[in-house]
């Protein structure tokens, strides 16, 4: 009696409770879920019910996934699996789930990804979780019709190299976690299709050098982390193309100089504990950033060629005859605007307002006093005009009646006609276009 009064309060309360080998049911988030947390099992529940929608499986000692997991399972739309002794992911072992979102694989013993893993998942959104496993090889098909919008989690593994098209079917992929891995280069065409990737980390790395065409075509990306690598220099068009990257990470590298072409959307460029040169170059350069704030606790950074100074005290004391000269690459880069000082924009921008002023002043003057411009051009039309007109036989004129005629035009003519003055104006009219 007492057993049914406490299954009918974990009813009203807990919603609905039912044991699968220990599981227990219940509601989480409005899904119903199937917890199998910490119960020693070595391999999947038996009789799950078909009608589960989250799956918790972590912290048991399972080593295999069931081939047709998607038959027993149709209706998943999250599975945790963390925790467990799983090895290998055989192909097409979560394929042809039609709601699948979630798939939470960390702390597993994972060495390999098989091709077509997710082939013909349908859902619209995606989540995989594969860190910290001990994988070393990634099929160039893995993520093969992965067409979600999809966060993947590949950190702190075992990867040192990937192929060119590991992720060219990943049509969506908006956050890329590759940090504490083995990873020395990037192929050139790794990231050519992600155009809505959003964030991307590749922090803990053995990364020495990267091509200026690493990053294009990654055109939604803010924010990107390559901390922690053994990055030399840079490329100096490496960032130039990603118009909406807000934030660089570049802390604990070997870089001995700072980016100069960065896009005009960066916010924050991170440079802590990099051995950075300070000399009469790097003086230049910041006297022409337009922003000096982007560049986070950059006066704090100890020079490498002045020893227990930081960039701050050696720049303040630095003399350079050529500062000027120096700068003068720096600013007919394809970034002036972005590095130009803000001494540079105000007589810029005062410029263009004078010459706007100025255009204005001129319509203003053409528009008031048009009725004059146009009479006196008509004058001098009139001028030409008769100035040219080829004289009759036998004419004599004198160079005073030329220059009578020529001051005279139609308009003047009608006026004096009106004002009594018809004869003499006719007259002179007359004889200079010969007729009398």
């Amino acid at each position: 009696m007492l057993k049914s009064i406490l299954m009918v309060i974990n009813c009203i309360f807990f919603y609905e409770l039912k044991f699968t080998q220990s599981c227990t049911m219940s509601k989480s988030s409005g899904l119903r879920m199937l917890k199998c947390s910490k119960m020693n099992l070595r391999e999947f529940p038996k009789d799950i019910d078909n009608a589960t929608e989250f799956l918790r499986l972590e912290k048991n000692f399972i080593e295999d996934i069931p081939k047709d997991f998607s038959n027993i399972l149709p209706n998943l739309v999250k599975i945790d699996i963390a925790y467990n002794h799983i090895k290998t992911l055989e192909a097409n072992v979560f394929s042809n789930f039609k709601k699948l979102n979630t798939i939470q694989l960390q702390d597993n013993k994972i060495t390999t990804i098989n091709n077509d893993i997710f082939k013909g998942l349908e859902s619209t959104t995606m989540k995989l979780r594969l860190t910290n496993n001990s994988i070393t090889t990634i099929h160039p098909n893995a993520f093969s019709r992965l067409y979600a919008d999809t966060d993947l989690f590949l950190n702190i593994n075992n990867i040192s190299s990937l192929h060119p098209e590991t992720f060219v079917d990943v049509r969506w992929m908006i956050h890329l976690d590759l940090d504490d891995n083995h990873l020395n280069t990037l192929p050139e065409t790794l990231f050519q299709n992600q155009e809505k990737l959003l964030y991307l980390s590749l922090r803990k790395n053995s990364i020495s050098s990267l091509s200026e065409n690493t990053f294009i075509g990654l055109d939604s990306l803010e924010n990107i982390d390559l901390s922690h690598n053994k990055l030399t220099s840079l490329p100096s068009q490496l960032f130039f193309k990603n118009n909406k990257l807000q934030i660089i990470n570049l802390e604990s590298n070997l870089l001995t100089r700072i980016p100069i072409k960065l896009p005009f959307s960066i916010i924050e460029v991170k440079l802590k504990d990099n051995p950075i040169v300070c000399d009469c170059e790097l003086k230049a350069m910041l006297l022409n950033y337009q922003q000096p704030s982007i560049l986070k606790d950059f006066d704090n950074i100890p020079c490498q060629n002045h020893a227990n100074l930081t960039t701050k005290q050696v720049l303040q004391e630095l003399f350079c005859e050529t500062t000027t000269t120096t700068s003068k690459p720096i600013l007919s880069s394809v970034s002036t605007l972005k590095i130009t000082s803000s001494t540079g924009w105000r007589t810029m921008l005062a410029i263009i307002l004078s010459a706007v002023v100025l255009l204005v002043m001129v319509v203003l003057f053409i528009f008031l006093y048009r009725k004059c411009i146009l009479k006196t051009g008509h004058q001098f039309y009139n001028v030409v005009q008769t100035s040219t007109m080829p004289r009759r036989k036998g004419s004599k004129k004198s160079q005073n009646q030329q220059g009578v005629s020529k001051s005279l035009d139609l308009d003047e003519i009608e006026q004096q006609k009106n004002e009594g003055w018809d004869g003499t104006s006719v007259a002179i009219y007359r004889k200079f276009e010969g007729v009398i």
